[in-house]
């Protein structure tokens, strides 16, 4: 069944609707933009956090076995200290090490002598690598890297033995 001619649109009517569903489009479009790039921005500082923290524990790990090692008599078991500390702290990093989210790991080690209760400490620099895409540039510097620092400190636990 027809509808009465009085009643139909007129066509320039007709487009106007057409129009006013493209500006829909276009409306979510502005819209959706900064809704994503927050979300992902929160994404990316969980997962810079979440590496901070990491990054953390490993300079405790460090510091932990430093403490043991630093005043261990190279002759006797001691080995090569610095790569000991060094390796338990790219131990307790290696989830993000692994996936490259943490690249460039240095360790230091400050003082410590062989007595015991001897003060020292050891800090981590790495360098972080952002993933989430249309945050990286703000959250991160221009290359998408930043630099991180963690730092423990130690009391020696070097116990002093006679050999024979």
């Amino acid at each position: 069944m027809r509808r009465p001619k009085d009643r139909r649109q007129p066509p320039s009517v007709r487009r106007a609707r057409r129009g006013a569903r493209g500006a829909v489009y276009v409306e979510i479009l502005v819209a959706i933009i900064p809704l994503l790039t927050f979300i992902f921005g929160i994404f990316q500082l969980a997962e810079m956090l979440a590496g901070r923290m990491l990054l953390d524990h490993a300079a405790f790990a460090a510091a932990r076995s430093a403490s043991v090692m630093v005043g261990e008599d190279p002759k006797h078991g001691g080995g090569n200290k610095e790569e000991i500390v060094k390796l338990a702290a790219v131990r307790a990093i290696a989830p993000y090490a692994l996936d490259g989210s943490f690249t460039k790991i240095d360790v230091q080690i400050q003082g410590g002598a062989k007595q015991l209760g001897a003060k020292g400490s050891v800090e981590i620099t790495a360098t972080y690598q952002c993933h989430v895409p249309l945050v990286w540039a703000v959250l991160c510097e221009a290359n998408g890297k930043r630099q991180m620092r963690a730092r423990a400190d130690f009391a020696s636990s070097a116990a002093q033995y006679q050999f024979e």
